[in-house]
């Protein structure tokens, strides 16, 4: 889209699990075995979901910097969501050469 051609800086917040937040009500409302699967399949959810939105920020073609931020303390939304978009980005790099 020609009206975001000029962008340069994008401050992504995806959707999280807000297990960072200390005071969270989810953190409160299930608990047991069924619930640490249950959270699991959300941590993935929201992970793929995180790495097409930040995929999505990093395909801008003058974006200079991107701010990535999460209320998680889950590696699979942080760490794990960046290094695989920047793994990909350079596996796509290379293709294209």
């Amino acid at each position: 889209d020609p009206q975001f051609a000029n962008v340069r800086a994008i401050m992504l917040d995806p959707s999280c699990s807000g297990s960072g937040i200390v005071n969270s009500p989810d953190r409160w409302m299930e608990e047991g075995d069924g619930a640490a699967k249950k959270d699991k399949k959300r941590i993935e959810s929201l992970s793929n979901f995180q790495l097409v939105a930040l995929k999505h920020a990093m395909s801008f073609p003058n974006v200079d910097r991107i701010v990535y931020s999460t209320c998680s303390v889950h590696e699979e939304e942080n760490e794990g969501v960046v290094s695989k978009a920047l793994s990909e980005a350079e596996y796509g790099d290379s293709k294209k050469e």
